[in-house]
């Protein structure tokens, strides 16, 4: 007969390698094609190892993206791939700007603004870069 402890983890795996999961602190036993899981497969924890991996990664490799962008010759193919992306799918930009008319409304009214103010001289951070 197969014995439950207080935990739910069958009385077998507790003799196995049971582990405490770094986030939840829950007890779990690692997947047999992992043995040094430090994670439980629960939804919540997977999500949070998942973006503790990403900034881990980002704080191991900070230029990671920059580079790419400081590069001259990145930037003039990413500009005609995209002009030439622009002229052949020209019906889908007007149809999606026709089905999002308000959001593209305040989308150019808050890019004009900051082009004016680039004309005039001040420069504009741009979201999405630093």
């Amino acid at each position: 007969m197969l014995e439950i402890n207080y935990s739910g983890i069958p009385q077998e795996n507790l003799n196995k390698n049971v582990r405490i999961c770094e986030i939840c602190s829950n007890e779990f036993a690692p997947s047999k094609y992992r043995p040094n899981q430090k994670i439980c497969s629960n939804l919540a924890c997977q999500t949070e190892r998942q973006k503790r991996n990403i900034l881990s990664w980002r704080a191991r490799n900070p230029a990671y993206f920059r580079h790419i962008h400081a590069n001259p010759h990145w930037r003039n193919k990413r500009s005609l791939r995209s002009r030439q992306w622009r002229l052949t799918h020209s019906a889908h930009i007007r149809q999606y700007r026709e089905a999002h008319r308000e959001y593209y409304r305040l989308y150019m009214r808050e890019y004009m603004r900051q082009y004016r103010r680039r004309r005039r001289g001040g420069e504009v951070a741009v979201e999405g870069t630093s």
